[in-house]
């Protein structure tokens, strides 16, 4: 064992700290970006673990802990500066110099006191790191280069060739994860990040803007506190309770001198890329490796991961706190009281991260300790983390925050009950997976739908089976409650219309894999068991040499049934992933793998321009919040009013208050005029395709409004987004 001096650790510190001062102080491009991003997301949580010696677990925990913790920092030290530094007339708290004073003060006094308290640290696994093993990781540190290089190649020239080569590498290191030679178990976790970070940059960098549809909304509130360099709670929307797109993003901006563009569209992926990454973890200690690994590569397929919640920058950061207290409750090294203030702490976090994500996760623990105390096998003292203080401390958190501390979702207790029921349960949807599966456009896209419904039942095969053996499996019994849970949550929502309403079924379905994947594969393998079983019982009925055959089978069906499952798995992912699709020349649903036919074809392309945003939208937005008087009307399609303008434009015309959308300023005008002295904003896809979509996101031709736009005069246009003033 190579054991460093703890005074070595101590320099290391203080060397990254002088260097992110340094670097922040000069302004020196790149060094600043990659220095100040280590530093904001690494340090602060690394230096607190030493503090109170929470450092007793692998390597890999240490560095996710550490990230966990830092970002919980970053935003509560920037809700103490934005609460006590304007009381001192500093009237900006959250610009880079108030903020870096009071941020390397907090390390320095955590690197003294961590000095005093600990004496080494030890670096065995670093120490025996064999050469033969940096192969594979080198391999995955060139795949999200790869993932950079291909998109930029995809974005400008229009050839799709590396991504594609990527996706078939993923797929082949996948099916060799049979053969520890091909691929070893250490190599796992390397792995996963590379898949992560793959699949978010392919989709996240296909565009210089934003993409999704929550995240302009997201955008705007954290523009509104950029702008100003501080935090104002006051403003009654439930998005602007939440730190993770208010302070959190502002501090990234300021000190990685970073538009927040780019800190939505790289550094938000980054730290998302962490989750798959606390999955592993978390299901390696309660099966085997290479379950682990398929069972976050089913995790990661999915395409909500690597589509959906790009466009949700809160659930992005609040799923890394929802992965980390998972990851908690089944490790055993850390002793009870350690863990608890972990699991206080990152549940701090996630309350004032995402308010659904944090009402699902009391929902857990409420569930979680009622059922687990059904259970008669003995977890030990691993198995007593959420007991009933614990459940009450975390409702009495979110309580003290959506209610009394800030403002916005609730100022009292039955308002916060009914945000409940809006945020999960409001508007009604189709019941079962219609709101999940792909549409069906054919035969592929059908064999898509079979190939999910078969994983889906291989969930429940998994789940009952681990059920019936349950005191013979390595289940914590809180972690198996969650898992019931989650299974009932997900035929809720087929089951009850109302129940996936504002959430959607993709992202409960999603929220619901952090607990079920693992049952994905124990369903495949229980399946392929008891087959196998079957077959060797009925070898009694055959010739000598065909028994003998048979079991042989079953010795080796365990190395089969796991190359069998990575191959279905493989087979799911190129279907998700728009692989499949594109090869073949079916109807695409990748953004980025088929965006050459998404852009030329204009009947596909209106899917294109509802995910993403055009530069000339963004330029004729940028141009009207310039220009436009404040007390001004804007009309505008739909997706316009809801994306493009709020963001880039500043100007949320949609939203005049929480919750509640008005429709007034939707084109075509509800009262059949336009208001005197208003705007009319038209976006590329209404110039270009003329097509528009109203309030109930039905489309319709743009020739509808002609009549209105006859009575107004042209003031703008760029070859794409056009825009008319109404005269006074």
């Amino acid at each position: 064992m190579n054991n460093w001096g703890f005074e070595k650790l101590l320099d290391a510190a203080l060397i990254i700290q002088l260097a992110a001062f340094v670097v922040i102080l000069l302004d020196i491009p790149f060094l600043r970006q990659i220095i100040g991003f280590v530093y904001l997301s690494f340090v602060p949580g690394f230096l607190l673990l030493k503090t109170v010696k929470l450092d007793e677990t692998s390597p890999i925990e240490n560095v996710l802990f550490s990230v966990g913790l830092s970002l919980a920092i970053l935003m509560f030290l920037g809700l103490l500066s934005n609460e006590i530094l304007p009381a001192l007339n500093v009237l900006k708290p959250l610009s880079v110099f108030p903020m870096m004073a009071l941020i390397f003060a907090f390390t320095i006094v955590l690197s003294v006191v961590s000095y005093r308290r600990t004496n080494h640290l030890s670096m065995q696994t670093i120490s025996n790191l064999k050469f033969s093993r940096l192969i594979p990781l080198l391999v995955c540190v060139c795949v999200p280069i790869l993932a950079i290089f291909g998109t930029e190649m995809l974005v400008s020239s229009g050839n799709n060739l590396i991504l594609l080569f990527l996706v078939a590498i993923t797929s082949a290191i996948v099916l060799c994860t049979f053969s520890r030679r091909l691929v070893p178990p250490e190599a796992y976790p390397f792995v996963v990040i590379a898949i992560s970070l793959f699949l978010l940059f392919q989709v996240s960098l296909v565009s210089k803007y934003i993409i999704g549809y929550d995240i302009h909304l997201e955008y705007y509130f954290a523009n509104l506190t950029s702008s100003k360099s501080l935090w104002n709670p006051t403003i009654p929307h439930e998005y602007n309770a939440m730190l993770s797109i208010t302070i959190l993003p502002v501090l990234f901006s300021n000190f990685l001198n970073l538009d927040l563009n780019w800190v939505f569209k790289a550094v938000y992926p980054l730290i998302f890329s962490l989750v798959p990454l606390s999955l592993f973890v978390t299901y390696e200690k309660l099966t085997s490796p290479r379950i682990a690994f398929l069972s976050v590569f089913f995790f990661v397929s999915m395409d909500v991961f690597y589509s959906g919640l790009l466009g949700l920058a809160r659930q992005m950061i609040a799923e890394l706190f929802f992965a980390l207290l998972i990851l908690l409750i089944v490790e055993e090294r850390l002793n009870l009281q350690k863990r608890r203030l972990l699991f206080i702490i990152f549940s701090a976090a996630l309350i004032v991260s995402h308010y659904s994500l944090s009402y699902i996760f009391i929902f857990f623990l409420l569930f979680a300790f009622c059922i687990s105390n059904l259970l008669k096998r003995s977890d030990a003292e691993h198995g007593k983390l959420i007991t009933r203080e614990v459940v009450l401390l975390c409702l009495i958190m979110a309580i003290i925050w959506y209610v009394f501390v800030s403002p916005a979702p609730s100022n009292v207790l039955a308002d916060a009950i009914d945000h409940i029921y809006q945020s999960i349960l409001s508007e009604a949807s189709p019941p079962g997976v219609s709101g999940l599966v792909p549409r069906t456009f054919s035969r592929l896209h059908q064999a898509s739908q079979y190939l999910f419904y078969g994983l889906q039942l291989s969930i429940i095969l998994g789940l009952v089976g681990s059920i019936v053996r349950y005191k013979k499996t390595r289940f914590n019994r809180q972690y198996f409650s969650m898992s019931v849970a989650s299974l009932f949550i997900l035929v809720a929502c087929i089951v009850v219309p109302t129940f996936a309403g504002t959430l959607e079924m993709s992202r409960f379905y999603h929220i619901a894999s952090f607990s079920l994947a693992p049952f994905v594969v124990l369903g495949i393998i229980l399946g392929i068991s008891t087959f196998s079983s079957l077959i060797v019982n009925l070898g009694s009925h055959l010739s000598t040499s065909k028994v003998r055959f048979l079991h042989i089978g079953n010795v080796r069906s365990k190395d089969a049934g796991l190359f069998l499952i990575s191959l279905l798995l493989v087979l799911f992912f190129l279907f998700q992933v728009g692989f499949v699709y594109e090869i073949t020349g079916d109807r695409p649903s990748s953004l980025s793998l088929s965006w050459n036919r998404l852009q030329t074809n204009p009947a596909l392309a209106l899917e294109v321009w509802l995910a993403q945003t055009p530069e000339q939208d963004v330029f004729s937005a940028r141009w009207l919040s310039r220009h436009m008087d404040n007390q001004s009307k804007v009309y505008a399609d739909r997706t316009s009013n809801f994306m493009v303008l709020t963001s880039y434009g500043m100007t949320p015309t949609a939203f005049l208050s929480e919750r509640a959308l008005s429709w007034d300023y939707i084109l075509p005008p509800a009262n059949g005029s336009l208001a005197k002295d208003s705007y009319v904003y038209l976006r590329e896809l209404n110039v270009i395709y003329g097509e528009m979509n109203n309030p109930r996101g039905k489309l319709f031709n743009t020739t509808t409004i002609s009549p209105f736009l006859d009575r107004c005069n042209k003031i703008y246009t760029n070859g794409g987004s056009e825009l008319y003033k109404n005269p006074p």
